[in-house]
């Protein structure tokens, strides 16, 4: 084994020589895998360059599938906006020859990529996926990134002025993989090159007709898809579509089956959505248990 890239490293402060964080990948198995993707518009030449290897990671184990990535355009390199841009990791299922690099877009039309790597590996397998967007924030081109778990490929459906991505998520509700079920996300990237804050998180429509087809339908997953965005509209068109199975499985996770009981419990979103409105853009944790 040859210890290559070290993530972080020592620091010797005065004569106690204190060691901060040394945290090590060792890069192992075959020479490192390079893919390369390219497309045009009328902005210039823009190409992603991966650099992919088997790694040995504590958060994954051996062997892990470490993607270094870079972004140029007209073969210029661009930073990202954000320090954790560059790097993608994902466990063992997805090998350094099985990382995909997917155009979202085609042609002249395209506006960025799409890394997968495996993002779950054990009983269950899920993807993780890394959008890569360029973008000009009227001072110079760099590139932005959003990382995501996904039972799938994202469904990528163009509109007029963005791409819809749409996707599940496997959740367990801290119950086994026999009660599991997949909740439905969406996202948007911008087709607009000077725009930043190009990709982002999506309410979900309430017309569930309007919806590309997913691979794993699940009426409690939109429900709680439509909680999740305090969006009483989509939990009462989930309710409406539900099937005495599905009823078996909202009582499963402790959620209302009768009528009456969830339009209480909607009513009550509606609610929070409104109190959250009263604090217009302020930063709200109430995701965290303060109790």
């Amino acid at each position: 084994m040859r210890l290559r890239r070290p993530f972080g490293t020592a620091l010797a402060l005065g004569a106690g020589a204190l060691l901060l964080a040394v945290a090590l990948a060792a890069e192992m198995g075959p020479g490192p895998v390079t893919r390369s993707s390219t497309f045009i518009t009328k902005d210039g030449a823009f190409e992603l360059r991966v650099k992919i290897a088997q790694v040995d990671t504590g958060r994954y184990g051996y062997p892990s599938t470490r993607c270094d990535y870079s972004v140029y355009r007209n073969g210029s390199f661009l930073q990202p906006s954000t320090l954790d841009g560059g790097t993608t990791i994902g466990c063992e299922y997805i090998g350094p020859d099985e990382v995909r690099v997917e155009p979202i877009g085609r042609g002249a039309e395209t506006v960025g990529w799409m890394l997968g790597v495996g993002g779950i590996c054990g009983n269950t397998f899920s993807w993780k996926w890394t959008v890569i967007r360029p973008f000009h924030d009227f001072r110079r081109w760099e590139y932005e990134t959003d990382t995501f778990l996904a039972k799938e490929e994202p469904v990528v459906r163009p509109q007029a002025d963005r791409f819809e991505l749409w996707t599940q998520y496997q959740e367990w509700d801290h119950m086994g993989t026999a009660a599991s079920f997949f909740v439905p996300e969406l996202r948007t990237v911008s087709r607009e090159a000077e725009e930043d804050n190009g990709i982002r998180r999506a309410a979900l429509p309430a017309d569930l007709n309007a919806w590309p087809e997913l691979a794993y339908p699940s009426m409690l997953g939109i429900f709680l898809a439509g909680a999740s965005q305090l969006n009483p509209a989509v939990m009462l068109a989930a309710a409406r579509g539900c099937t005495d199975e599905d009823r078996e499985f909202f009582a499963i996770h402790g959620l209302p089956t009768e009528r009456k009981e969830i339009a209480a419990l909607t009513a009550r979103v509606h609610e929070a959505r409104d109190l959250k409105d009263s604090f217009s853009s302020c930063e709200l944790h109430w995701n965290e248990d303060y109790r």
